[in-house]
């Protein structure tokens, strides 16, 4: 069996895989463009990002080898999550630094600590840990990613997604009885009368596990 976070990169790479270009689309990015996939690793791959030339970039840098202006679009996918604030910051200064004027960042994150932090205080209830536990140090909401965004870029739209069965995915193999009460959750979450519902913004905010916001330099 692979280990978790082996598992974790390969439903990244399939998510993004099938969601990125209607993200991009949102978030108007421009074909052929000059992109840096900053803290890509293998998580994911720049061949992902079909937009133009992209360079990959991982692990971050405190400064980035390149000049000021260098990228029509810098990307920041599943990265926020694994860096403490002051790294966060940094590559945000570093991120707005190499982008050309006019040239967009779009960060991603997951999961969305406003309901995460509810289902990860009924887990500890049973004595379990979710896999995210492990290894995220910075998880966001929208509200707390736009101030921290707000510092270095302009944000211009928050873009958010309710990920299909994530609650139950989060408890890996493990949980027993509350891993069953997760995937009904799920369930109930990923219906199409739900999808409705999620279109409301503020159930959408409660309710959804991604988080991506499409900024524009900040001069």
């Amino acid at each position: 069996m692979a280990n978790v976070v082996d598992d974790e990169w390969c439903e990244l790479q399939v998510k993004f895989k099938s969601l990125f270009p209607e993200i991009a689309k949102k978030a108007k990015l421009k074909k052929n463009s000059a992109v840096l996939n900053l803290g890509c690793g293998p998580t994911v791959p720049s061949r992902l990002l079909k937009i133009g030339k992209v360079t990959g970039l991982d692990p971050l840098a405190k400064k980035l080898p390149f000049k000021k202006n260098s990228f029509d679009v810098v990307v920041m996918l599943d990265v926020v999550e694994h860096l403490h604030e002051w790294e966060l910051e940094k590559a945000l200064f570093e991120a707005n630094r190499v982008l050309s004027k006019g040239g967009k960042l779009l960060v991603h994150t997951s999961p969305n600590k406003l309901n995460m932090s509810i289902v990860r205080a009924i887990a500890h209830m049973f004595g379990i840990k979710l896999i995210s536990e492990k290894y995220h140090v910075n998880e966001q909401s929208p509200k707390s990613l736009k101030k921290i965004l707000s510092k270095y870029v302009k944000v211009k739209k928050i873009i958010l997604y309710k990920d299909v069965m994530y609650y139950s995915k989060q408890m890996s193999e493990k949980g027993g009885l509350i891993k069953k009460l997760a995937k009904f959750i799920d369930s109930i979450l990923d219906s199409k009368v739900m999808k409705v519902f999620l279109q409301l913004p503020i159930i959408c905010v409660i309710l959804s596990t991604d988080i991506y916001s499409v900024c524009t330099k900040k001069e």
